[in-house]
């Protein structure tokens, strides 16, 4: 059985990335929504300024379950030209800067943390790429 998780994230990969990803609710009306943990707290980490071909590590280590239950990190990217993450490391996940069209571009990724049915609010954390 897959979770709305897996589907949003295989109607994301189905789409492709010819054009920009915008992405304005991670949780479309066509899901379930889940119910939000007030004790999970998710801390995307600090934006940044890149160039096209960086690698850009972040860092959403500082999330927390205030009752100390174990959670999963989701990632996704919700605006900007289409960037792969590397999840290996959930909790600091890493992109290779896109290459985009002439003048600066923006870069938001998600993050919110999952547990048990339920999730936290979401934490954005943008980059700004200097064409």
């Amino acid at each position: 059985m897959r979770s709305w998780l897996t589907l949003v994230v295989a109607l994301i990969a189905a789409a492709g990335c010819a054009g920009p990803a915008v992405i304005p609710d991670p949780c479309p009306a066509s899901f379930p929504r889940l119910p939000v943990a007030s004790d999970l707290v998710a801390d995307a980490g600090p934006d940044f300024e890149a160039r096209p071909g960086d690698h850009v590590q972040f860092d959403g280590a500082a999330s927390t379950s205030t009752d100390g239950k174990p959670f999963t990190y989701s990632w996704g990217q919700v605006l900007g030209p289409c960037a792969a993450l590397d999840l290996k490391d959930p909790a600091r996940p890493v992109v290779v800067v896109p290459h985009v069209h002439p003048g600066d571009e923006t870069l938001v990724f998600r993050l919110t943390l999952l547990r048990d049915g339920a999730m936290s609010t979401s934490d954005d954390m943008e980059i700004l790429v200097r064409a």
